[in-house]
């Protein structure tokens, strides 16, 4: 069975081709490093994660990019108000970010570019933008023209007018849903020189400008929240289409909201459950699992219940792979249990092979270790063996102990 994706663009699932088969280029927006994550953000990297991990098992070579939003309004305030140098709070916070990301056992990314880092290929992108009148100037600030590439609602559906702009002042103009591509530069923080004035780019170019330099122009897929959808990546998109004259995007994937009290979690609302606390209480490999129950693209509400329960359906997991390594009895294996194993693996990566169908797939491993057929207490040791590689299989695509 091939792999299958579900397109947010087009909303239907698609077999997997990447554009180069010897590369499957990943790009998943990172965070913008002014606080501890929270279970929300843990809940979209452990997604792409395990995509990721999917995507290596058959075979492919993964070049996964997370970008670092070091350069910030929120970065700025939040240093200033603490007395530090905003570079100083953003290296504090990315190093504990990507520490929560090794206690979930996300595997290392390609590349963490930052964007302070990469500033002049993004002036390099907005003047050629500039150049074919993609860009005008408003008192210094530059925005981009949503409508001339197609404007918003290629990846939505939706129009602009029933969603929220991302500037809150939009009076100066030309169409009120054009966004802020160069920021002129404010007094005591970061800014770039450029052709457009001194300033630093938006959001959006951020993420396009590095997305393109770390992987090119052909990107397989690219991940986020769904709340990234709007205006977040339609905007790429219409840079994208500007930029290069088409959609650098294969795949655009985005993984469902996480909740608390049925309000989605959000650090600028302070309705947040921060990871670290989770941590102390669950530990990473139980909340792994517990972001893995559910598909990426369904909302999770957070709740302490449900993660008992996950805990002691990993723990019904790791018990049987125990009994299994104890098992010593002698003996060829037997065709009826060689076909109840096959069973449960075809089960595992069918689940998977459906758009990353982690719910199935942890189905199947359950109903594996409660079968009768493949007791520890029944099996021979080749039995054991084999049931062990099935294990090990699924283990380094929903990486829950970490033995990869």
């Amino acid at each position: 069975m091939a792999l299958e994706i579900l397109d947010s663009k087009t909303g239907t699932l698609r077999e997997f081709h990447p554009a180069d088969p010897e590369i499957v280029r990943m790009y998943v927006c990172g965070p913008t490093v002014y606080a501890d994550a929270h279970i929300g953000h843990a809940r979209s990297y452990v997604s792409f994660d395990v995509m990721r991990r999917y995507l290596e098992f058959k075979g492919h070579r993964v070049r996964m990019v997370v970008n670092i939003t070091d350069v910030d309004d929120v970065i700025d305030q939040k240093a200033a108000g603490r007395g530090e140098k905003p570079e100083v709070l953003a290296a504090r916070y990315e190093e504990r970010f990507l520490e929560d990301l090794r206690t979930l056992n996300v595997r290392p990314s390609y590349a963490n570019p930052r964007v302070s880092e990469n500033v002049p290929s993004m002036i390099g992108i907005i003047e050629k933008l500039n150049e074919e009148g993609y860009v005008y100037e408003v008192d210094g600030n530059h925005y981009f023209r949503t409508t001339l590439p197609g404007g918003y609602g290629q990846l939505t559906h939706e129009r602009p007018e029933d969603l929220l702009a991302d500037e809150p002042t939009m009076e100066d103009r030309e169409n009120p849903f054009d966004f802020l591509i160069w920021k002129k530069s404010k007094e005591g923080v970061a800014s770039w020189d450029s052709s457009l004035g001194a300033g630093r780019p938006g959001w959006h170019i951020q993420c396009y400008g590095i997305m393109r330099g770390a992987l090119g122009d052909s990107i397989d897929i690219h991940g986020g929240g769904e709340d990234l959808k709007f205006p977040h990546h339609e905007s790429n998109i219409l840079i994208s289409l500007a930029h290069m004259g088409k959609d650098a995007i294969g795949y655009h994937v985005h993984n469902g909201f996480m909740t608390l009290g049925k309000e989605k979690m959000s650090k600028s609302l302070g309705n947040f459950v921060r990871l670290r606390d989770v941590f102390e209480r669950f530990g990473g490999s139980v909340v792994r699992f517990y972001l893995l129950r559910p598909h990426y693209r369904e909302t999770i509400d957070y709740d302490e219940d449900d993660i008992e329960k996950a805990q002691q359906d990993l723990d019904l997991i790791l018990g049987f792979e125990g009994g299994l390594k104890e098992v010593e009895r002698g003996g060829e294996p037997r065709g009826s249990v060689e076909e109840e194993i096959a069973h449960y693996r075809k089960r595992f990566m069918d689940s998977m092979d459906n758009d990353f169908g982690t719910p199935g797939a942890i189905r199947a491993l359950l109903d594996f270790a409660g079968s009768e057929k493949i007791s520890p207490d029944e099996l021979r040791m080749t039995e054991a063996r084999l049931a062990l590689g099935v294990l090990n299989e699924a283990d380094s695509i929903l990486g829950l102990t970490g033995a990869d």
